[in-house]
């Protein structure tokens, strides 16, 4: 299995059990952290930084 895959299996995954407590904590947690860091992070000229940004936003995305 290549890793692209992977990704989407976990995904699927992670989507099926978005509605149980410890996942609701999870997102909440992440989004919370994001937004704590969000200006500083997306207004970096450092593309690696602007990069795990936008991941964090892409993984919150799951959840939607």
């Amino acid at each position: 299995m290549d890793t692209k895959e992977r990704i989407k299996e976990i995904q699927d995954i992670l989507v099926s059990y978005k509605d149980m407590e410890s996942m609701i904590l999870l997102r909440e947690m992440i989004t919370l952290r994001r937004e704590q860091h969000r200006n500083r992070l997306e207004g970096e000229e450092s593309a690696e930084v602007r990069g795990r940004a936008k991941e964090c936003k892409d993984l919150l995305q799951l959840f939607d």
